[in-house]
């Protein structure tokens, strides 16, 4: 049994898929194995894989029909038998002490989850190189991160220990406790197996990271937040998150928002349910909003179809207690019209 089993959901990835697999052998921690679940692809990303389990057998491989990203994350928390467990989308990449630093914290602090940042400086880097150079894919793609080759002293790095870890969690993008932790995002934490083992991905709903990890923090976890560079998100123009419309982003988000606050609403406690109301749900109502004004005339009506089975479980009740009376307007007269 390996400390860390790395899930990583392969899906027509064979452009990325040597980087992101390289960026694991590179780690300075060794006590890992690699559960690259092969999600029904057609291109040649099982032969990428192969190749690398041939090399090194802490690359186990999963084959298995398409069913999208949660169905393969499932499948990958099934067959993982680490202590830990951490996601890796393999379009992306991960710095070489990703994992060396996230076992010596959540030892450090007996945590349950060890949370990271983003680079959000290689982010923009690949959007300016595509947007005002035209820098070819493949020249991004072979091009290096400024922090990859910096190495960071285990004794030194900063963190925050909590014991409620809801007060740092947040869809907001401005002000909220530091440090902060924005966005559902699976592929910045690392998760101890137990906590997460009996919690699957809704199979079919895109941006199932959302609810997933509500319900995760709904177990009240203790974490150990840094705030250390160590997740490199590729911009791929062909993953969901740019290939999404706003109708199909909608209705996704709708339902993962709408089976969190059923969760919420059923098993938090009050304390939970007002941190969760006031960092999470009432901000990605707001999202929900600030996206509908972009959608067709067509198309509202089917929004307000689903608002309207939401608004019947108390979801919008607390509006005016979160100074969100305008959203909630704006949603009520929405329904009434259509």
């Amino acid at each position: 049994m390996a400390s860390i089993s790395i899930i990583l959901p392969i899906y027509n990835v064979a452009q990325y898929l040597d980087r992101c697999l390289n960026s694991i052998l590179d780690q300075t921690f060794s006590d890992w194995n690699a559960i690259l679940v092969n999600d029904g692809s057609t291109d040649n990303s099982l032969e990428i894989a192969e190749r690398f389990a041939a090399k090194d057998s802490r690359f186990v491989i999963i084959n298995k029909k398409n069913g999208g990203l949660g169905d393969a994350r499932n499948a990958g928390i099934l067959h993982a038998d680490g202590e830990y467990i951490m996601f890796v989308d393999s379009d992306d990449f991960i710095h070489p002490q990703t994992c060396e630093i996230a076992i010596a914290l959540a030892k450090k602090t007996g945590s349950d989850i060890v949370s990271w940042k983003r680079d959000p400086l290689y982010k923009l880097f690949i959007k300016q190189r595509r947007r005002i150079f035209g820098t070819s894919e493949s020249k991004l793609i072979a091009s290096k991160p400024f922090g990859y080759n910096r190495r960071y002293n285990i004794d030194n790095i900063k963190y925050t220990y909590t014991g409620n870890l809801l007060k740092y969690v947040t869809e907001d993008s401005t002000t909220h406790e530091s440090p902060r932790i924005k966005g559902a995002y699976v592929w910045r934490h690392l998760f101890k197996r137990e906590v997460i083992k009996d919690i699957p991905f809704v199979k079919g709903l895109k941006y199932e990271d959302f609810p997933w990890w509500n319900e995760v923090i709904l177990q009240n976890p203790t974490a150990t937040i840094t705030t250390l560079p160590l997740y490199y998100y590729y911009p791929n123009k062909k993953s969901i998150t740019h290939t999404v419309d706003n109708i199909e982003w909608l209705k996704h988000w709708s339902i993962g928002l709408e089976k969190s606050y059923l969760d919420y609403k059923e098993r938090a406690t009050p304390n939970q349910m007002h941190l969760w109301s006031k960092n999470i749900k009432w901000n990605a109502i707001s999202s929900i909003v600030r996206r509908m004004e972009k959608i067709d005339e067509e198309d509202k009506a089917l929004v307000a179809q689903i608002l309207g089975r939401m608004a019947k479980t108390g979801i919008f009740e607390d509006a005016k207690k979160y100074n969100c009376d305008k959203q909630a307007a704006f949603i009520h007269r929405l329904i009434e019209t259509y």
